[in-house]
């Protein structure tokens, strides 16, 4: 598929040469343009973010799978590691309960923007396809602008 900016190029060049040709008056390049920039606001809708979505997806996933309410057990003073053990032990069944319930609820939210991932996917191909469309109804309207502009070649010679 092509760019937009290949598109609006390939238009430039042809009104320009039809121009030189004498055949598009002044002024038609700039009427297409317009139209052409005023389709792309709409289209356009500025950086793609969504690999960026999906990597931080993943990295997301990774943090909540690690969950896991077990504390850590390590002490810079002397014999506070046996005594973190103890209290890990007194606490262990109640931290990995709101463990496992944060876990569940992050989940639910990693789903919720997995949802808006693919919408937004689903969003890009659209527009993606409205583009493709523009740009075939651009064409074909410059063809017509052709066809009108030989026509009225061919009446002027006749008229001569």
């Amino acid at each position: 598929m092509t760019t937009s900016e290949e598109v609006l190029e390939e238009l430039r060049r042809r009104v320009n040469v039809r121009r030189q040709e004498g055949k598009y008056p002044p002024g038609l390049e700039e009427q297409l343009e317009a139209e052409f920039a005023a389709i792309l606001e709409v289209v356009h809708r500025g950086e793609d973010e969504i690999g960026h979505i999906a990597q931080l997806i993943s990295e997301v996933r990774g943090e909540i799978s690690a969950l896991n309410g077990v504390a850590t057990t390590q002490s810079r003073i002397l014999g506070g590691s046996l005594f973190h053990r103890f209290i890990r032990r007194l606490v262990a069944r109640q931290t990995q309960g709101v463990a496992q319930q944060t876990q569940a609820a992050l989940l639910r939210q990693l789903e919720i923007v997995e949802l808006v991932q693919r919408q937004l996917r689903m969003q890009r191909d659209a527009d993606a396809r409205v583009l493709h469309q523009l740009e075939t109804a651009m064409r074909d309207r410059l063809m017509m602008i052709d066809a009108l502009a030989e026509a009225v070649l061919e009446l002027e010679r006749k008229n001569t």
